[in-house]
């Protein structure tokens, strides 16, 4: 009777172990599927907008209502003073090309250099959803040997009419204004902030958005 006891007492406890055992291998199993489920695939960054989903953007701003509360910016302001030079150093050789501030509008000339360009480069590779560069090459004298009145131009590049076509577009004259309008269209904002932090409806600017993406005037509703 004793040693009937013992086998019994046995066996239980191997019947435990085992039970213990798949239940411990169900457990460690399903660890793969929670974390499968709990690790979703990362959405890829969107490529550039079509010309059709560009125009869409703009249609919607003008038939957006502006802000109700638009700030009036900073009361006073004490500008910077710029220094009596800038150089520009050219990316493609790294010549450097120095500008004065007694030169003909060398107060705007080294406002760009010296602060501008900086932020102006950095904004514009932050726009998500759009393909541009800045072309600094008139700021070299080296590459542009004889112009008197360098200016930044803005490349956008789009698709073509054809499938896989692409062209670019050329705004000479880019301003550091014109760059925050086309951050604050692509981040979707509704209103735009101008100097000292003073702000306007975003759909005000809507001409120069356009000229900006290369689209047409948009015609003057009767």
């Amino acid at each position: 009777m004793y040693y009937l006891v013992i086998g019994l007492v046995l066996a239980l406890g191997v019947g435990v172990v085992a039970l213990s055992g798949g239940w411990l291998k169900t457990r460690a199993g399903s660890a793969p599927e929670r974390t499968a489920v709990q690790e979703a695939p990362l959405r890829l960054a969107a490529g550039p907008l079509s010309r059709t989903e560009l125009e869409q953007r703009l249609t919607r701003l003008a038939e957006t209502p502006p802000p109700e509360t638009l700030s009036t910016g900073a009361k006073c302001y004490k500008p910077a003073m710029p220094p009596k030079t800038a150089d520009y150093v050219c990316p493609k050789d790294g010549s450097r090309t120095q500008y004065s501030l007694e030169a003909e509008d060398g107060h705007s000339m080294i406002k760009l250099l010296q602060f501008q360009l900086p932020a102006m480069r950095r904004m514009l590779s932050e726009v998500v959803g759009l393909e541009a560069r800045l072309d600094e090459s008139e700021f070299c004298k080296k590459c542009n040997p004889g112009r008197k009145d360098p200016q930044l131009v803005l490349v956008v590049t789009l698709p073509g009419d054809k499938p896989g076509q692409r062209k670019e577009h050329r705004v000479r004259g880019l301003g550091f204004e014109d760059v925050k309008l086309l951050q604050e269209l692509f981040a979707g904002k509704l209103a735009h902030e101008g100097d000292y932090g003073r702000e306007t409806p975003l759909k005000d600017h809507l001409p120069r958005l356009r000229e900006l993406l290369g689209f047409e005037p948009q015609a003057k509703q009767l």
